[in-house]
């Protein structure tokens, strides 16, 4: 039988604790409205700190970690299409989203960023991007 090991970079392993963290968070309050999950919050340190995170925040906090999640992981926008309350002017609802909470919404916004640093992950210049 061959073993086989695969090393990640230190680039690689902080992008996959940000996604788990973000995806940790992003479970979390879906699962707390009533979504459907029977999972392990604890399979890692990452995503059970995101799922511990997420208690108490707003529905447009989970969207803005979703938005960060679907640009980090996917490279693709969260959504494409759809109107919100802060969507005037915008014809990209990813954008709109991420300047309504980056303005709005500073404390969690500053609080998520953070978070992502410290797994060494800068997600300010992905949140510029078009997606």
């Amino acid at each position: 039988m061959t073993t086989m090991t695969i090393e990640h970079t230190e680039a690689e392993i902080a992008h996959r604790k940000a996604c788990a963290y973000l995806k940790g968070y992003i479970v979390a309050t879906s699962y707390s409205e009533g979504m459907k999950w029977d999972g392990d919050r604890t399979r890692t340190p990452e995503f059970e700190q995101g799922w511990k995170d997420a208690s108490g925040y707003s529905p447009e906090s989970t969207t803005f970690a979703h938005i960060i999640h679907n640009r980090l992981r996917h490279n693709r926008p969260h959504r494409t299409s759809g109107k919100h309350h802060h969507d005037a002017g915008y014809t990209d609802y990813d954008q709109s989203h991420i300047d309504y909470m980056r303005s709005n919404s500073t404390y969690f916004t500053n609080m998520l960023i953070g978070k992502l640093a410290t797994y060494g992950v800068n997600v300010n210049t992905l949140l510029m991007k078009e997606a």
